[in-house]
Order: structure tokens, then sequence, then C-alpha cells
């Protein structure tokens, strides 16, 4: 009879523990998978797919700085949307280009507006690859 009954009991706590992962599992998958932004990656990334010109140019720490910039500037730009739910804001290229130039130089780094427009391209595209960012239509 105590053989039955400790059979009943682990009959029973597997059931609770299938139904319990089961369900948890139909609901992780169900979840959109969050993007995962890393820096060294997007660097290689970048630094990877530039021409051949800015690539004998640049270094990979400017890359990497410029990378740092533009990522900041669209962080930090004023109305980025805090959440899914606000509205997206979209920083006018032109703008964008000027400011991440204009600090870059400011830190001392020697990249010309091509490369930096070039780099900010591949970031972009990074970032669009990775699903961080919806591409624009």
């Amino acid at each position: 009879m105590a053989i039955v009954a400790i059979i009943a009991v682990g009959v029973i706590a597997f059931a609770i523990a299938a139904a319990v992962i089961g369900r948890e599992a139909q609901r992780l998958g169900s979840q959109r998978l969050q993007p995962v932004y890393r820096l060294p990656e997007a660097v290689g990334s970048v630094a990877g797919a530039l021409d051949d010109e800015a690539a004998s140019h640049l270094t990979e720490d400017e890359v990497s700085e410029v990378i740092r910039l533009h990522l900041n500037l669209l962080q930090f730009s004023e109305g980025a949307a805090a959440d899914d739910d606000a509205a997206q804001t979209v920083v006018a290229e032109g703008d964008a280009l000027h400011s991440v130039y204009r600090e870059a130089r400011q830190l001392g780094l020697e990249v010309t507006r091509p490369h930096v427009e070039q780099i900010m391209t591949l970031h972009i595209d990074y970032l669009v690859a990775i699903g961080a960012v919806d591409q624009a239509g």
C-alpha cells in the first residue's frame, strides 16, 4: 500500500511540474526577443565594413569612440523614447553628423566628416541587423 502511495505522489508531483514548466515555456516562447548591444561587437562589425580608404586612416579606438558618441546622441537626444509606447525620435541626419563630428574633433580624434558619416551609417546598419532599431522606410 505504501508503494502505491509513493508512486501516486510521484506521478502527481511530475504532472504538476510538467504543467508549470509547460506554462512558463509557452509564456517565454511568446515574448519578443530583446536585442543585446555589445560595443566590441559593434566596433568589429563597423570596422570590418569600412571602405579601404577609411580603414587605412582610422584605428579601432577611433571607430569605437565615434560609435560611442553616435550611440550617446541616439540614446540621450531630447525626446528619446523612454519605453516601447513612447513616440520614436528621429534626429535629422545632417544635425547628427555635425554633432558627432564636432564632438569627435573636440576629443582630439583625427577623423574627417566622410569618415564619421560612414561610421554612423554602418553603426545604424548594425543596430538594424541586431533588431535594436527598425529599418526606416
